[in-house]
Parts: structure tokens; C-alpha cells; sequence
């Protein structure tokens, strides 16, 4: 998502401010030029847009990024709009690593935002799984409705929405974006993320499993990495004021049907779907257990994300979310594989 922030962005003729993870400039300026020549696709095209580029080498979850003082100062003097979607993902992640990350590093980015002189707008990009265990719809304007938490991922991303939400003010305008799951780039299947959906691709394939506790019922929503940064840029650019919005597509999945897609085109036999109140855990090993634990929750996932008042806004705009459908299905697929992610079965 950051790097296809970043390309949509420099598009512009702004100056950036860049805050990148790692342990000296010269690891920082190789990592960005890496970064760049891979979104941009040209040298030359990258060469020039990093001169607009001034590196900021700290850690975010520490005071003041552990960046000097006179770098920090030149940021309350030049920054006039943030976006942050630093985080740390994954359903495996534990509490104090999300709280540090995404919580403490939020906190951190507040405490930027208060204190720089010319800012205009934050940028905050949360996710609809702070919906937590919550049945049901839940829309752009739901927060806290009584939920719990299926992992820790989803409960420091809602602690650190709770803090913007509770950092609003008259000075400058907040803006939270929701988005759904984030899957490869639209046209070519490309992603540097197999979180979520891709492990169980990648377990199913093995055939290791003769059943799972899986409802092939279950609705996902999945939105390509490239439409959901350009609907958050879009809206950046357009809306004033605070807003919140679900960076969702408009159609769902069906979680059986998009299994069996994946299983036809890499060639392998799934396991029998079987929802979670029916299943007999008996039969899974603990290794295969282990295997899976993390995923049972959005196999049989209840929540349905409703995106209508941001298609709305959008459409306003000129700017609506393409199909997702069995064909973009395929372009995953396709770049799971010529990556080897996933192998085609002999």
C-alpha cells in the first residue's frame, strides 16, 4: 500500500518526506531506490522522482522516530499533510509487538501532527478488520459496537483508530481509511504481501488436509493494492474536513467458490469445507492445528463490510472500483505462481 501511495503521490510536484525503517542512510537510499525502479518501471523515471524524495532514516514506534532534532524541527517546518500506513501486519503477531508498532508508532505520528506548523490533513489508514467479531453489517460509520477481537492484529489496529478518532481537532482534518483485504496490483496479480488469503492458497495446495473448518458461505472482501490506493488518494486530494471511509470493493467473495477457483487453476484437490460449528477438531493433528488456528476465524467469518457511502463520494469523483472476478482471480493465481508461491500440481 505505502509504495503505491508513494507512486500516486510523486505523480505530483510535491516534496516528500519519507520515513524508512533501517539502520543507516545509505541502507535507507538503497532500499527507496529499489522501491522506486520497481513501481515506476524506468531508471531514469526513478532517478528523477527520488530527487523529490528527502529520506528520513528512524523507527516509528520510537520518540520522535530516534531521529535527530534538527531533522525533526525541519519537519514541523515543512510538513503540511501526513499519510501514515506504517503497521505491522499478520494474524500471528503478538500484543506487545502490535502495540509498539502499530499503536505506540500511531501515537507518534499524533504527536508529529500536533506540533507541525503548516500541516492541513493526517492521512490514517486503518483497516475494516477493526469490526473485530462483530455480525453482521458494519459501515463506514461503525466503531465500537461491543466487539471482541479474533487476534492481535485486529485489536492494536482498532486501539490505534481509537486514538485518532480521540485526536480530532479544529486545526487540521483527519481522514481514516478502512480497507478491506488487500490483494495483488489489478491488471498483473502483483503483490509483496502473502498474508490472509494467500497462506491458505499455499496450505490447501500441499493437500495436507482432508477437511477444514471452513463455510464455503463465507463472504470476503478482497481490493486490488493499486484501487485502493488510488481511492485513498483520490479522496485525500477531494474531501475536506474528518471523514471515515471503507476502501472495500463492491462485490464480495464467496470463500468456497474462490477456493475451488484456486484448486481448478493450480491443479490440486481441496480439503472438504466444513463450517466451524460442525467440524470435529478431533480430526486435525496438532501440527495440523498449528497450521491453520490463525485462519479458522476468516474461514467462517461473520462481518459483512459495507462500503456504500465511500462508492458514493467516489463516484462523485469520477472513480469507481473495477469487477473482481474469476478473471483478476486468475492474475493472483498467475503471479503466485511465477513467483513460486504456490505450484502448479504435476
Amino acid at each position: 500500500m505505502g509504495s503505491n501511495l508513494l507512486k500516486l503521490i510523486l505523480e505530483g510536484d510535491c516534496t516528500v518526506y519519507l520515513l524508512i525503517r533501517g539502520t543507516s542512510q545509505d541502507f535507507c537510499k538503497n532500499k527507496i531506490n529499489n522501491i522506486l525502479k520497481k513501481i515506476l518501471g524506468s531508471d531514469a523515471l526513478a532517478e528523477r522522482y527520488a530527487k523529490r524524495i528527502n529520506l528520513v532514516c528512524g523507527v516509528i514506534e520510537k520518540n520522535t522516530f530516534g531521529i535527530s532534532s534538527e531533522m525533526y524541527d525541519i519537519l514541523l517546518s515543512s510538513i503540511d499533510e501526513i499519510f501514515h500506513c506504517a503497521a505491522i501486519i499478520g494474524f500471528n503477531i503478538s500484543l506487545d509487538q502490535g502495540r509498539q508498532i502499530n499503536v505506540q508508532g500511531t501515537h507518534n505520528i499524533l504527536q508529529l501532527a500536533q506540533r507541525c506548523r503548516k500541516i492541513k490533513k493526517l492521512n490514517y489508514i486503518s483497516t475494516t478488520f477493526v469490526a473485530g467479531t462483530k455480525e453482521g453489517l458494519f459501515s463506514e460509520k461503525d466503531f465500537n459496537v461491543g466487539q471482541a477481537f479474533n487476534n492481535y492484529y485486529e485489536q492494536t489496529k482498532f486501539e490505534a483508530e481509537q486514538l485518532v478518532r480521540d485526536n480530532v481537532n479544529d486545526r487540521y482534518g483527519t481522514l481514516i481509511f478502512r480497507p478491506s483485504i488487500v490483494v495483488g496490483n489489478y491488471l498483473t496479480g502483483e503483490t509483496s504481501n502473502f498474508e490472509m488469503f494467500y497462506k491458505s492458497l499455499r496450505l490447501f495446495s500441499k493437500e495436507i488436509f482432508t477437511a477444514v473448518p471452513a463455510d464455503p458461505k463465507t463472504l470476503h472482501n478482497l481490493v486490488p493494492v493499486d484501487v485502493a490506493a488510488k481511492a485513498i488518494f483520490i479522496l485525500s486530494a477531494k474531501e475536506r474536513g474528518n471523514g471515515i471511509y471503507h476502501i472495500a470493493s463492491p462485490n464480495n467473495t464467496e470463500c468456497g467458490y474462490f477456493m475451488d477457483v484456486a484448486a481448478d487453476y493450480f491443479k490440486y484437490i481441496n480439503p472438504q469445507f466444513i463450517p466451524l460449528k460442525r467440524f470435529d477438531m478431533a480430526i486435525l493433528t496438532s501440527v495440523q492445528k498449528r497450521m491453520i488456528n490463525e485462519l479458522i476465524p476468516y474461514f467462517n467469518y461473520r462481518t459483512i463490510f459495507s462500503s456504500e457511502i465511500t462508492q458514493r463520494i467516489l463516484e462523485k469523483y469520477g472513480y469507481s472500483c473495477p469487477k473482481v472476478d474469476q478473471d483478476f482471480y486468475e492474475r493472483l493465481f498467475g503471479y503466485c505462481q511465477r513467483v513460486r508461491f504456490v505450484r502448479e500440481k504435476n
